[in-house]
């Protein structure tokens, strides 16, 4: 017992044994399990307190190499230590925590964020939050420019994404979609689908076809037959399937469904562009590359909950960013781009291809 209270230590239980850990509390406060062993070959008692024996030289050396100045004394191997990062902000990394290789600023390394800069991002998207910031990845209740109550997360907003599911053509209003769909002489002929979504319609012109809603929204005819220099469904068509490898915003690529008519350029123009060619399939039924198309994207949003990646300013002179996914979001909802070009393949079989 004098050799214990000599190191600073009170003993909890009664003596284990020589080699085992004795649990004891420090006279710093913390309880420890010191082995009876150590403390008689002059171990300390806590580690806390005492920490490893270091060399001063190498603890700064190593702290600069990562980015921080220490503010305050060495205050021990597992104790936070006042320091600045090289970003400007004051943390409190544990020397051992950067000894392993952690990062010293959370900030930094996204695992917390500065609020100043989340409110900010919010003001600048149009919403304003209704309750405290819940974590980058968690829906967070706010109230968007356009008075709607929306949920978006914060990791979405500040990869550019619109706060506002509605505004932004990914979900709608029932009682606008109608009135837009009638005033482009549409009579749905089943429920919404989607906004992504061929929609089973009847035409003024007496022709059945299935537009997308987002294209409706964007002025599109909606009519294949009618709309002169679209896609003519009562011509010859194909379905296509294609890839771009890398983009400034999404490095491991984007995948993209489309349609186009026999003889039109419109493929080889988004090969022009770098997309490369994964599937295709021709068809003398100009109806069902339409079919096809529909419900791979049906399958895409709707099924799979994934949103077009491509902005209009990305397709400028060509079009189609609503048909694209990427293959970040494909991954996460554990789907492959070898899923997507089997559940093409499927569905032209299943559509008589």
């Amino acid at each position: 017992m004098p050799t214990m209270l000599a190191a600073g230590l009170k003993p909890l239980v009664p003596f284990p044994g020589a080699l085992k850990p004795w649990l004891y509390r420090h006279e710093c406060g913390r309880e420890v399990k010191p082995r009876y062993s150590n403390i008689q070959q002059g171990g300390g008692g806590c580690l806390d307190c005492n920490g490893p024996k270091v060399d001063l030289e190498i603890v700064m050396e190593t702290m600069l190499a990562a980015g921080l100045k220490p503010l305050v004394p060495f205050p021990g191997y597992r104790e936070p230590w006042l320091c600045c990062h090289e970003c400007g902000r004051e943390v409190k990394p544990r020397y051992n925590s950067i000894r392993q290789g952690q990062g010293g600023c959370a900030f930094c390394a996204r695992n917390e964020v500065d609020l100043d800069i989340v409110m900010e991002m919010m003001s600048v998207a149009g919403l304003e939050p209704l309750v405290p910031y819940p974590g980058a990845d968690k829906p967070w209740l706010c109230r968007h420019g356009c008075g709607r109550e929306v949920r978006p997360r914060y990791s979405s907003i500040r990869r550019g994404r619109g706060g506002c599911s509605i505004c932004v053509g990914i979900k709608v209003d029932l009682d606008d979609v109608m009135e837009t769909m009638m005033d482009t002489g549409m009579k749905p002929l089943e429920p919404y689908p989607g906004s992504h979504a061929k929609w089973r319609c009847l035409h003024t012109c007496g022709n059945e076809v299935r537009p997308h809603y987002s294209s409706i929204q964007q002025g599109g005819g909606g009519c294949g037959f009618c709309t002169p220099g679209g896609y003519n469904q009562s011509k010859p068509g194909c379905v296509y399937l294609i890839e771009l490898d890398s983009h400034p915003d999404f490095q491991i690529g984007v995948v993209k469904i489309g349609i186009a008519g026999g003889k039109s350029p419109r493929l080889k123009r988004w090969q022009g562009r770098g997309w490369t060619l994964l599937e295709v399939f021709h068809f003398d039924d100009g109806k069902i590359p339409v079919v096809v198309e529909g419900e791979v994207l049906k399958w895409l949003n709707e099924d799979l909950g994934l949103e077009p990646c491509l902005s209009a300013e990305d397709v400028i002179g060509i079009n189609g960013h609503t048909e694209t996914v990427s293959v970040a979001d494909l991954t996460k909802a554990g789907v492959t781009v070898t899923d997507v070009r089997k559940k093409v393949k499927q569905l032209v079989k299943k559509a008589g291809g």
